[in-house]
């Protein structure tokens, strides 16, 4: 149930997050990329791994506000694909 529960959350983050991306190259916001899907999926990972490790962190701890949280990772996306 748990599984079944994840995989429909997960793919509804992919299909957002690359409805973003799409929105984002068509008002230049970021640079055209050449594999929508891969460059999403590497995105939703970097950025799963670190949101997860910020809340339940492993070694440092720290706490983070959500909306600082998603500044930094809209930073790092537009600077990383910008134009």
């Amino acid at each position: 149930m748990l599984a079944k529960q994840y995989n429909k959350y997960r793919t509804k983050i992919f299909h957002t997050m690359k409805e973003y991306m799409a929105r984002f190259m068509e008002q230049g916001m970021i640079r055209q990329i050449k594999n929508i899907e891969l460059t999403t999926t590497l995105i939703i990972e970097i950025l799963t791994w670190w949101a997860m490790d910020m809340r339940y962190p492993s070694f440092e701890t720290s706490d983070v506000p959500a909306s600082q949280a998603k500044e930094v990772c809209l930073d790092n996306i537009i600077n990383a694909y910008g134009t």
